[in-house]
């Protein structure tokens, strides 16, 4: 990407990231819903019937997928800012809330419990935290947003 970056502009750069972006995203929307869909067949695939009740913790683990890749996007296009501080901020969101949701829901719901504080955790530290940390993390939503729109009209540039 970098080399992307530097032989043909800013531009062919965002358009080569949202590219990616598109395809990451896509990618773990698919991949969400499949394994969503055939959790319990795919347990009993994998460890047999004895670990059906396992399903459920998969289904909701699969969704921070999602959360991760547009963590993932967001950090790069920090870099690209050079705003590294957000990304040390988003980090450490996601760090303190999961210990914190863990503590809170493991003891009440187990395994279920980890998935859900998993997921919530890179919800925020992904998504939910750009919007607290100015213009930057606003417009780093938006252009992460943006990918679900072919024209790239909606940037800020």
């Amino acid at each position: 990407m970098l080399k992307i970056k530097i032989e043909n502009g800013d531009e062919c750069f965002r358009n080569e990231l949202r590219k990616y972006a598109r395809y990451l995203i896509f990618t773990s929307l698919i991949l969400s819903v499949f394994v969503c869909a055939f959790s319990t067949e795919i347990i009993v695939f994998i460890y047999g019937a004895a670990y059906t009740y396992s399903a459920l913790v998969l289904s909701i683990s699969i969704w921070s997928v999602v959360f991760v890749y547009f963590g993932a996007i967001s950090s790069r296009i920090f870099v690209d800012l050079g705003d590294r501080k957000s990304i040390l901020i988003k980090s450490f969101a996601g760090l303190v809330s999961n210990v914190f949701l863990n503590f809170l829901l493991i003891p009440f719901f187990g395994a279920v419990g980890a998935a859900i504080s998993s997921f919530i955790s890179q919800l925020c530290a992904g998504f939910i935290v750009n919007f607290f940390l100015g213009k930057s993390g606003r417009d780093v939503n938006m252009h992460i947003l943006g990918i679900f729109y072919k024209s790239g009209k909606h940037e800020n540039r």
